[in-house]
């Protein structure tokens, strides 16, 4: 499971950084309305057996309102919900924070501008062309979102 591996750098960002990216209720509902929806969503969840998904409870709806300190998150119809233990480990925007944080103080330069070209040169240098300057350095993180790995492909020529 991915998420024990996050947990770490989790612990590992609030620690070096002195900010919280953990929330306090770790849970994620998925509430249903009815039986059908009920035998709908535990279908999807555990693959049509109860091993295809761990750390879940299935909450009725009273226990459901003990759980959640918002009762206008929950409408009227809803009759309970799975609840999943090990989900919603982080603030996404916190670890983003955190993770800036500490590269900056590892020394890293951050460019939010439009880069005109990057390439390796004759030196295993990355070069960043910005138009208004050339960046060197002999390393790169590129944090891109989705194109991140297509980007970096299309730098080595792979």
């Amino acid at each position: 499971h991915g998420h024990f591996a996050l947990r770490k750098l989790i612990e590992e960002c609030e620690k070096e950084t002195q900010r919280t990216i953990s929330p306090k209720n770790t849970y994620v509902f998925e509430p249903f309305n009815s039986l059908e929806e009920y035998q709908k969503l535990s279908e999807r969840v555990f693959h049509g057996s109860f091993r295809g998904c761990q750390d879940v409870e299935t909450l009725d709806r009273s226990e459901l309102i003990k759980k959640i300190n918002d009762l206008s998150l929950i409408g009227p119809k809803v009759i309970g919900a799975h609840a999943y233990l090990s989900d919603f480990i982080y603030h996404p925007q916190a670890l983003l924070d955190s993770l800036a944080d500490m590269c900056l103080r590892h020394g890293a330069k951050f460019v939010d501008s439009n880069i005109d070209s990057f390439f390796l040169n004759e030196s295993d240098e990355f070069v960043i062309d910005l138009k208004s300057e050339l960046i060197r350095s002999d390393e790169l993180l590129v944090a891109a979102g989705y194109g991140s790995t297509s980007t970096l492909l299309n730098l080595v020529g792979k």
